[in-house]
């Protein structure tokens, strides 16, 4: 259902009564009137500010003439102002534009813990139309790829609030190619599970399909650079007029193109040099890391890839049977993987037939089982059943729910409080027959956590508003820990947090604390780099300034009261924010850090 906001900003939407066909109560209606506490998911889209999202719960249910029961729901969703990049992708006949896709980033995508955070991007309509909004400003870039294909794009100067209308994007075709074959034993290509040799008709090279060859540009000094942009200085609304179209611009690092299947692939749109190949989407639990992957100079023919490559498929037992969640330890010379095995107990990874390995499969509790595989005399394909002792019987966690009230999913998160520390767990719980009840666990002493489930996008954004409950339990074996869930409502906060630019980066200690003097746990902040969506998410116990504008969210919700948000590290300055929590609302506030200096 969709309504259009009035000139104050407010809307309103009448969502009943639906009916159906036959003019009897439809699902809506049913829906309203079963649910105990029902909620609502709330969108505001504007094509000049970015999308907000909420769910709102209902206030208490008014029972009308009709016997129906009527729910009011009230929300603010705050739209911020939006910089807007549109524009054209062309692209050579016989490509798809659909398949292009455009981003724009630059100097200020964050690096935190080393780890780049990623670009905002935005696909094509059958024109080639795209648009991305983002709150970035300043000096960025846009970029245009296609896989297959030459990449274009160019520096802008984005201004704040601003729409720029960019030239077109032509994406146009290499100058140099590598063709090749691929030589994989049928382990490699085959889904775990299914007969390698054609199970159910289906023949093996029709899986070749799923195969991708990925190229990575090796740069070396006298390497070439991407051909340059038709304009040297950085384009905004005055320099894009009277350019037509731009092409090149951008550096081109990678390429990809899909396996055929009798094996064979051709990767285009490759400039010429040299370039580090592999194959992905082999159907093993990981290739280890020292399998070599050649270095080609392009153009060229012929090339083979994988003929290097064997399986080496381990499977972990007991007197039981199979072993789930073992850890199986596997490597060569100085690098290591670590991989845990399936329901079925294998794990099963891609080596190079040309060096020796070694390792253990482990299991909390129990002796590790060590092996040794050497290269010589070894075949493309080889099994190794690796045997444990028995594991002590496992304990069972039920965690009883109220009678009404509770919610269909929750998340279970499980620490050791153990010395040694047995393996943390997180898992999904449904609700069947009045509780939430997870098998398996291994005994010992451990704290637990529920909280609302998790789905695709952090629950501080879009979750439900149930409060987090921790236990402490020592679970003994063959044993079942009981405990009994409120499942209260509360209600979230999320934060537009302005920091000044000098901050970006920055990883700063909050303190949360409730001003009638109750104890609160500890903030766990998600955040949310600007962006059409929401952007990309992370989520940690710092407020991670990963921009000068952001929105912020608490993983877990709060009980009704009155809090304030304080620094707790001197790496900035800010007055706290204090915020009103009711129960199954969102609180929206807002929240300035600047330098200690300026």
């Amino acid at each position: 259902m969709t309504g259009t906001a009035r000139a104050d900003g407010s809307f309103a939407l009448d969502l009943g009564p639906v009916l159906a066909a036959d003019g009897a109560p439809g699902v809506l209606d049913a829906w309203l009137a079963t649910s105990s506490v029902p909620a609502l998911d709330v969108w505001a889209r504007h094509p000049r500010y970015l999308s907000e999202h909420t769910v709102v719960q209902a206030a208490p249910a008014e029972t009308s003439g009709d016997g129906l029961e009527r729910h009011e729901y009230a929300c603010e969703l705050r739209l911020r102002l939006a910089s807007v990049v549109t524009g054209r992708v062309r692209v050579p006949a016989g490509w798809r534009v659909e398949d292009a896709e455009v981003s724009l980033g630059g100097d200020d995508l964050a690096h935190a813990d080393g780890e780049l955070l990623g670009l905002e991007r935005a696909t094509c309509d059958a024109e080639g139309r795209y648009a991305i909004k983002s709150l970035r400003e300043g000096r960025l870039d846009v970029r245009a790829d296609l896989a297959g294909l030459l990449p274009a794009g160019a520096p802008i100067a984005l201004e704040r609030g601003a729409t720029l209308e960019l030239p077109d994007l032509v994406l146009e075709a290499g100058r140099a190619a590598i063709r090749g074959r691929v030589d994989l034993v049928p382990s490699l290509i085959a889904p775990r599970g299914a007969d390698a040799s054609g199970a159910g008709g289906m023949r093996l090279d029709a899986r070749l399909g799923e195969l991708r060859v990925l190229a990575w540009r090796v740069r070396g000094a006298d390497e070439p650079t991407a051909a340059p942009a038709p304009v040297a200085t950085v384009l905004d609304r005055s320099s894009v007029r009277g350019l037509r179209e731009l092409r090149g611009g951008a550096r081109l690092a990678t390429q990809s193109c899909a396996v055929q299947r009798d094996g064979s692939f051709e990767l285009r749109g490759l400039e010429p040099g040299s370039w580090r190949l592999e194959v992905h989407g082999l159907r093993v639990d990981t290739v280890l890391r020292d399998c070599e992957w050649p270095t080609v100079v392009a153009p060229a023919q012929g090339v083979v890839l994988g003929e290097h490559l064997g399986t080496l498929t381990f499977q972990v037992r007991d007197s039981r049977g199979p072993v789930a969640g073992a850890l199986l330890t596997l490597g060569g010379g100085g690098s290591f993987s670590s991989l845990p095995t399936g329901a079925d107990g294998v794990v099963r990874v891609a080596a190079d037939l040309r060096h020796d390995y070694r390792g253990n499969a482990s299991c909390e509790g129990r002796e590790s089982v060590p092996f040794e595989l050497p290269a010589l005399g070894r075949a493309r394909e080889a099994t190794l059943e690796l045997r444990l002792a028995d594991a002590a019987p496992p304990a069972r966690i039920v965690l009883r729910a109220p009678p009404s009230g509770a919610p269909e999913h929750v998340h279970l998160q499980l620490d050791s409080l153990d010395d040694p520390p047995l393996q943390a767990r997180e898992e999904p719980l449904s609700l069947r027959d009045g509780a939430y009840a997870a098998a398996n666990v291994p005994p010992g002493r451990w704290q637990l956590t529920v909280r609302p489930a998790e789905e695709h996008i952090p629950v501080a954004f879009h979750g439900a508003t149930w409060l987090t409950e921790r236990f402490e339990a020592t679970l003994v074996s063959d044993g079942t820990f009981e405990a009994q869930l409120t499942c209260a409502p509360g209600g979230r906060l999320q934060l537009a947090l302005h920091a000044d630019p000098s901050l970006q980066s920055s990883a700063v200690a909050c303190e949360l604390v409730r001003l009638d003097g109750r104890p609160v746990p500890p903030p766990i902040f998600v955040s949310a780099l600007a962006g059409e969506g929401f952007g990309v998410f992370s989520a940690s116990a710092h407020l991670r300034l990963l921009g000068e504008d952001l929105r912020v969210g608490l993983r877990d919700c709060l009980a009704p009261g009155t809090y304030e948000l304080r620094l707790a590290a001197p790496l900035a300055r800010a007055t706290p924010v204090r915020f009103e929590i009711e129960a199954g609302q969102t609180a929206q506030a807002e929240w300035r850090l600047e330098p200690l200096e300026r």
